[in-house]
C-alpha cells in the first residue's frame, strides 16, 4: 500500500482517481491547487505524487519545481496527469527519471498500470 497525493483542480478528477484506486488498498490524499499539494507535502511525504499541469494560481509546473526544490521530495515519483502532457511536459521534466505521464482522459486500467509502474522506481 502506498501514500499517494493527487494535485488536481478538477473535483470530479478526484472521485475518478479515488474510485479507480480504492480496489488497490493505496491511500489517497488529494489536494485542489498547486500550494494545497505543496502544504499536504509539507505534513506527511507521499511515495507518489499525481499532478495535473492545468492549474489556476500556481500550475502544475511551478508546483513541480517546488517539489523537487525540498530535499525530501526530490526524488519522489510524479506522474504527471494532463490533456496536455504530451506538449506541456518541459525539458526538465521529461530528463527526470522520476516522471512519468499519462494522458487524460484516464481509464482504470492506464491508471492502474501507471501508478504501479511509477512506484516501482521509487
Amino acid at each position: 500500500m502506498a501514500n499517494i497525493l493527487l494535485i488536481d483542480d478538477d473535483e470530479d478528477i478526484h472521485e475518478i482517481v479515488h474510485a479507480f484506486l480504492s480496489p488497490c488498498k493505496h491511500e489517497l490524499s488529494c489536494a485542489s491547487s498547486g500550494q494545497a499539494g505543496l502544504d499536504r507535502i509539507a505534513a506527511a511525504t507521499p511515495d507518489l505524487i499525481i499532478l495535473d499541469l492545468a492549474m489556476p494560481t500556481m500550475s502544475g509546473k511551478q508546483t513541480y519545481l517546488q517539489i523537487r526544490e525540498n530535499p525530501a521530495t526530490s526524488a519522489t515519483p510524479i506522474m504527471i496527469m494532463s490533456v496536455h502532457a504530451d506538449h506541456e511536459v518541459t525539458p526538465d521534466m521529461k530528463a527526470d527519471p522520476n516522471v512519468s505521464t499519462l494522458l487524460k482522459p484516464i481509464n482504470l486500467e492506464q491508471l492502474v498500470d501507471a501508478v504501479s509502474e511509477a512506484l516501482k522506481s521509487a
